[in-house]
């Protein structure tokens, strides 16, 4: 089976500082990482020349180098009328980052795109987020609402930009059709119970994701992208390396 060339995880499912949470997702077993570049231990304004060339050395010891950085903000992310601004200039700073990290992507946010009222500002703001993208030469995943997904790849494609990818999460429900899958550049990979109109993140295997028909989408559509081990919620202490092991085994021919 070949949906992924290495299993990361989300760096923000450890409650702890950046450089522990990184020492603990190489003894957890992750290939790589995704890390969130607007918290305040690691974030552009903090990383000069230096403190990169450092921090690769450490990643290198490691082994856990950085695929993907994170600078996304719930909600409608990139398209709050109000921030978007601001949110973009933070993202453009991230991508300078990733690209003097080697980290070959970015994912963010960007919902509104099945939105009549909103609509203009998500398509607007994908626009200068494409524009940023080709010119840093970073690739970027726009995560949005699941019931956006067919919206925001159809607006990918009226831009043509093959820096961008669209950010999945296993949490959405089903797979959605295979076109999207084969879009995707990042896959958050978590289990939840749905309740209603409520979902609640839960160990991996005993929640409602059907994680088969994931993985056959991965599978039937090419997909290349990041797998990422994620949890928002609390866990137990071994929550991340258990996740592993449990993705780790879905990967495996007959898993």
């Amino acid at each position: 089976m070949k949906p992924a060339r290495s299993l990361a995880c989300r760096l923000a499912s450890y409650p702890l500082a950046f450089k522990p949470a990184l020492e603990q997702a190489a003894q957890d077993g992750f290939s790589a990482v995704v890390a969130d570049a607007t918290r305040p231990d690691f974030h552009p304004h903090e990383f000069g020349a230096s403190a990169r060339r450092h921090l690769l050395r450490y990643l290198r010891d490691l082994g856990t180098p950085l695929v993907q950085l994170a600078a996304e903000h719930s909600g409608t992310g990139l398209a709050d009328p109000a921030r978007a601004d601001s949110r973009l200039a933070e993202l453009m700073s991230v991508m300078e980052l990733a690209r003097g990290l080697g980290a070959p992507g970015v994912t963010t946010r960007i919902s509104g795109f099945g939105d009549a009222r909103r609509g203009t500002l998500a398509r607007d703001v994908l626009g200068a987020v494409a524009r940023a993208a080709d010119s840093h030469g970073v690739s970027v995943s726009v995560a949005a609402d699941p019931a956006e997904a067919g919206a925001l790849l159809d607006a990918l494609r009226e831009l043509d930009c093959p820096w961008l990818r669209i950010g999945l999460d296993t949490a959405g429900g089903a797979p959605p059709d295979a076109a999207v899958v084969e879009r995707a550049g990042l896959l958050d990979v978590r289990d939840v119970r749905i309740r209603g109109e409520r979902v609640e993140e839960t160990e991996f295997g005993s929640g409602d994701v059907d994680f088969s028909a994931w993985m056959a989408a991965l599978e039937s559509s090419g997909f290349a992208g990041v797998l990422a081990v994620r949890r928002d919620a609390p866990g137990s202490v071994d929550a991340m390396r258990r996740g592993r092991e449990y993705v780790a085994s879905l990967l495996r021919p007959g898993g």
